[in-house]
């Protein structure tokens, strides 16, 4: 099968430097390895580095039958802002564009949001009979308004209202939804107007761990040597000095003096690497 991924902000193997799969990442590999051809379609502005990535503009052939697309975007500076907003709908315009040119795909796996690329691939798939999965990762367009306060939020749901048409036709469009979990699938089935059925399921996030395992609920230290130990570390200081956001307590990188510190973190929090290690 011809399978469309599209997740435009996600780390693709087509960036330079070390790369490490997320969701989409690893459902590209999974089905790769399964024999079937798979193009991800990403956006040249990287969300997370606020950079935009250069590179071949017609696709970028990862190994045979996998390749990446890089749609052009006019980028932004900041999470919340109009400015992200003309982004996302340029870039999916974009994608409807490329999509003209290629061979059709056998099944579309569409990650949400953003609400517009989810949107775009609704309008695809509607047209050409073609399978839509939705993934979804947040529950936008009602974070919007959601984060407002609460004498505003009436005015924000009012002013995201083409939004949550977008959302409906996205989920009611879709053969099949998946989420990060249960709570989410259920919000995701209301726009779609239906219950739960066979092809749709919760998800947890995952990832593929570069350092150990976890059984039998203690770590299992890899073949890494201590000076990679070290080397994560400081790559995590250097990163983010308020490490809350990677799950270790705050006295812990307070205290933190030597690799001995870090080694003991890492077997105290054996999930804590895997969610910052660059590898």
């Amino acid at each position: 099968m011809r399978i469309w991924l599209l997740q435009t902000w996600e780390p693709n193997p087509a960036e330079p430097g070390p790369y490490r799969p997320w969701r989409t990442g690893m459902l590209a590999r999974a089905l790769h390895a399964r024999g079937h051809e798979v193009h991800w379609f990403a956006s040249r502005f990287r969300h997370i580095r606020k950079t935009f990535e250069q590179g071949d503009p017609s696709g970028v052939e990862i190994e045979p039958g996998f390749y990446v697309h890089w749609l052009t975007a006019l980028g932004y500076r900041r999470h919340v802002s109009v400015q992200r907003l003309r982004d996302h709908a340029h870039v999916a315009r974009e994608f409807l564009a490329r999509a003209e040119e290629l061979n059709r795909p056998d099944a579309v796996v569409a990650s949400y949001p953003t609400v517009e690329m989810s949107a775009a691939a609704a309008r695809l798939c509607g047209s050409h009979k073609i399978p839509l999965l939705v993934d979804v990762r947040d529950r936008y367009p009602d974070l919007y308004w959601q984060s407002l306060p609460g004498f505003l939020q009436g005015a924000g749901k009012l002013a995201a209202t083409p939004m949550v048409a977008q959302a409906r036709q996205v989920f009611r469009t879709a053969a099949g939804i998946t989420a990060n979990g249960p709570d989410v699938l259920a919000w995701a089935l209301g726009y779609a107007g239906r219950a739960q059925g066979p092809l749709d399921a919760s998800l947890p996030m995952s990832y593929e761990p570069p350092v150990g395992t976890r059984t039998g609920g203690s770590a299992v230290a890899s073949n890494r040597t201590e000076d990679k130990i070290c080397a994560l570390w400081r790559w995590a200081r250097a990163h983010s000095p308020d490490a809350r956001k990677f799950g270790l307590k705050k006295r812990t990188v307070a205290g933190a003096r030597g690799c001995g510190h870090a080694e003991r973190a890492l077997r105290t929090r054996p999930h804590w690497p895997h969610a910052v290690s660059p590898a």
